[in-house]
């Protein structure tokens, strides 16, 4: 008993849970979800919590990730890894989820057979993925583009292969390309030219608009919000070249008192209560705004409606109930500072400025376009779907293509995708599994034969991320010049693929021609050579490419957590 008269519920040790079929009945689930979600032709999944929530039909790691947290402490442990990847890097996460669990799998069933020692395969797939990376960033990589940044066909062709992934946006062919335009002209305008370098990468604000079609979608330059009070009210701010506008991020309700703990930190006069005290200060605030020749008043919470009375009496528009959101974009496009108090007067560098304010109607709904005094890399993307699960997951999939191409200004390389450069690095571990040196596994403490069986699992979960990207009925092949994913009907003859009019590889990089073999993807009896045929000069357009920096991210964290998992002795769990 504890001191406190409750039974304590005993601790529980589990000292071998690898081992547990309950463990490897998770892990298998695990797999099938990643595996049926994963890329263009991945399977929606209707999601519920149970707790009388509506139900999200999604794809998306960001949404997947969080609603499978329900299993035990191993795959929650795989999950947590696959969702910190996607907090830094937006995309990937089910292919750290895949990647991990069928290597931690392949890894259990070798040593089922006793045939490696699971310590062994922890160290191998290390110094695998390793060499890996350090072939990604090598300068002879086959599979890896420089993205020329001064043209838009490769920054198109990485956008539009996020765009492509996910099902559940239910966008035709018409429309990916119109939101692969959209997404990458609101990127574009938020990158300063070259007299506003300093400034860093400006910001896009993603409006939703539902029961429109996505043809509907749009940028614009500057801010758009919703529009808080009457439309009629801003044709005052039409004329003026500037005016200025206060950005109060404090309530202006008069029932929030300023410090949180219920206490008016000021003197209230003798016989006059806290709530008139407040509306006292309130209509002082909105003298200050008047005389310091404020057109425009933007909150982030509520105004009260007898100081908003006041204050469009004399000539200034109010703007409440903007949200916290909004208010970096804002602060960054007026110049302002924001109020925090209504008790002191706010000082003249508080205020901000703006050029126009425009009302906009967009489906059902009105909205106000803020255009800045000054170049300032801030834009708003209006997305329109028809039905709010598919609107849901368009704003996701456009907040990740922004990510990526934020990415690449950081590291200006692309992957080829389609799974090509999965089977590339597949080819290329099982070239390296026959050149190691003895020295290399005398560091690893590994025999030669564990070795090549623990690459061969390397290779083929590989092999298995890209054969999750395409529909079952094909035939996946590998060709032997640069080791690219293929894919041609089950029931083509081997020998004369290239016969086939219009056969690329799943990128699109090659075309089938003569000179070209193919053999099935996975393991074969010869050993396969890793030619690693230069790139052509000109690339062709469009091709699939994945962010360099989430992939390779991705391969990292994919197999660390996957060693955690498999050098695991001890789970221990407190009951509760």
């Amino acid at each position: 008993m504890s001191q406190g008269g409750e039974t304590k519920t005993p601790t529980f040790c589990n000292f071998s849970p690898l081992s547990s079929s309950s463990h490897q009945a998770t892990l298998n689930k695990l797999c099938e979800v990643a595996r049926s979600s994963y890329g263009p032709h991945g399977k929606i999944k209707l999601i519920h919590n149970g707790l009388g929530a509506t139900t999200v039909a999604s794809s998306a790691s960001q949404v997947l990730l969080p609603a499978l947290d329900r299993g035990d402490i191993l795959s929650r442990f795989l999950l947590e890894s696959a969702r910190e990847h996607v907090q830094r890097c937006s995309d990937g996460g089910l292919f750290v989820l895949l990647f991990s669990v069928t290597l931690v799998q392949g890894c259990l069933h070798l040593a089922h057979e006793s045939i490696i020692q699971l310590c062994q395969a922890s160290r191998v797939n290390q110094h695998l993925v390793e060499l890996c990376v350090e072939y990604l960033q090598s300068d002879c990589c086959r599979c890896r583009v420089q993205v020329d940044l001064s043209s838009l066909d490769q920054l198109l062709s990485l956008t539009r292969t996020v765009m492509m992934s996910k099902p559940a946006c239910l966008l035709t062919s018409e429309e990916v390309e119109t939101m692969t335009r959209l997404v990458l002209q609101a990127f574009l305008q938020t990158v300063p030219d070259s007299t506003n370098a300093g400034q860093g990468l400006g910001m896009t604000v993603l409006i939703s608009v539902l029961g429109c079609g996505v043809e509907a979608s749009r940028v614009r330059p500057g801010l758009l919000v919703n529009a808080t009070t009457q439309v009629d009210q801003f044709a005052s701010l039409q004329v003026a070249n500037e005016f200025l506008v206060a950005v109060v991020s404090t309530s202006l309700a008069g029932d929030i008192i300023e410090g949180g703990d219920g206490v008016l930190h000021c003197e209230v006069p003798l016989g006059m209560d806290e709530e008139q005290a407040v509306l006292s200060m309130l209509f002082r605030f909105g003298e200050w705004l008047v005389a310091a020749g404020v057109r425009l008043v933007i909150c982030q919470r509520v105004v009260h409606p007898l100081l908003m009375q006041v204050l469009q009496d004399e000539g200034i528009v109010v703007l409440h109930r903007l949200g916290l959101e909004v208010m970096d974009p804002l602060l960054r496009l007026t110049g302002a500072r924001p109020i925090g108090s209504f008790f002191s007067e706010p000082e003249s560098t508080t205020y901000g400025v703006l050029r126009s304010l425009e009302p906009l109607k967009i489906g059902c709904k009105d909205f106000l376009l803020l255009q800045p005094s000054r170049p300032v890399p801030v834009c708003t993307l209006v997305l329109c779907h028809r039905t709010d699960a598919s609107l849901h997951e368009l704003k996701i999939v456009c907040k990740v293509a922004e990510h990526l191409l934020q990415l690449v200004l950081k590291q200006p390389y692309a992957l080829f995708g389609g799974g090509c450069t999965e089977s590339h690095l597949a080819t290329f571990v099982r070239h390296q599994m026959q050149e190691v040196v003895d020295d290399r596994l005398e560091e690893l403490q590994c025999p030669r034969a564990t070795y090549i069986k623990v690459a061969q699992n390397f290779a083929s979960c590989l092999e298995n991320v890209a054969t999750s990207l395409k529909p079952d009925g094909l035939l996946h092949l590998v060709d032997n010049k640069i080791h690219h994913h293929w894919l041609v009907p089950a029931s083509a003859p081997l020998e004369s693929f290239w016969e086939i009019e219009g056969l690329q590889c799943a990128c699109g990089l090659a075309v089938a021609h003569l000179n070209l073999s193919w053999c099935t993807l996975g393991p074969t009896e010869t050993e396969r050579k890793f030619e690693g045929q230069a790139l052509p000069a000109t690339l062709p357009s469009p091709l699939l490419l994945d962010s360099f920096s989430a992939r390779t991210n991705a391969l990292l964290v994919a197999v660390e957590a996957a060693r955690v998992i498999l050098e695991t002795k001890l789970i221990i769990e407190e009951s509760h």
